[in-house]
């Protein structure tokens, strides 16, 4: 395989899912967040050596809104990761979390 295979993939452990919209939650609902806080994933990137290669995991974000709460439960929130530099996303360990 050359250098710079588009077919490189590297998987990137321990991203931390940051909750995005609590204070919005809490301040229009009044719904409080118990959990969700402390979860975190492996994000698998493909790109070619050089570009998965220049990626450290400070440079990927994951979130989960919680905007879509509307009363007092347990829900699914969908993760949504975002990464610098010129590669994908391949795979997830997970594609949601339990809040």
């Amino acid at each position: 395989m050359q250098a710079d295979s588009p077919e490189y993939e590297e998987t990137f452990s321990s991203i931390k899912v940051e909750l995005i919209n609590v204070a919005a939650l809490e301040n229009v609902a009044g719904l409080s967040i118990f959990s969700g806080y402390d979860d975190v994933i492996s994000v698998t990137l493909v790109g070619t050596k050089s570009e998965v290669t220049a990626i450290s995991a400070g440079d990927i974000t994951a979130t989960a809104d919680v905007s879509s709460i509307t009363k007092a439960g347990t829900y699914a929130i969908n993760i949504s990761v975002n990464v610098d530099g010129n590669v994908f996303v391949k795979a997830l360990s997970k594609n949601s979390i339990t809040v």
